[in-house]
């Protein structure tokens, strides 16, 4: 069963995208900030991270910054789920980017082109 890190500090949307991944067959957790992902990551290396970029005490950019300062974590995809302009959602380095507002539909697509079995840990 693939792995998917949520890291949203919306508690309703990190929710209702969890219930909506497990349905569809993924394991998830849920990190409320970059810090909160960083801990999730040293526990078990996910088979994609979503990322949302504006949250409190770590944002999405300096998450991503960290991860790939790690060469087990760098090769994690990153889908970000933000809300930001496609002009700052653009600085960072991501598999892909999808704005918010966006279907449950168009995220579950997203995530099986990006977590794929090429992307698993240990391939």
């Amino acid at each position: 069963m693939k792995r998917i890190l949520i890291v949203e500090d919306d508690v309703d949307l990190g929710q209702t995208v969890a219930q909506s991944l497990a349905e569809a067959g993924y394991a998830t957790e849920i990190a409320g900030d970059g810090e909160a992902a960083l801990d999730a990551l040293r526990r078990e290396v996910p088979d994609l991270v979503l990322l949302d970029l504006m949250m409190a005490h770590m944002n999405g950019w300096e998450f991503r910054e960290r991860q790939l300062a790690d060469p087990l974590w760098a090769r994690i995809p990153v889908v970000v789920l933000t809300a930001v302009s496609e002009l700052v959602s653009a600085t960072i380095e991501a598999s892909e980017v999808l704005r918010k507002p966006v279907s449950l539909d168009e995220v579950l697509a997203t995530i099986r082109r990006h977590a794929g079995e090429s992307h698993a840990p240990g391939a």
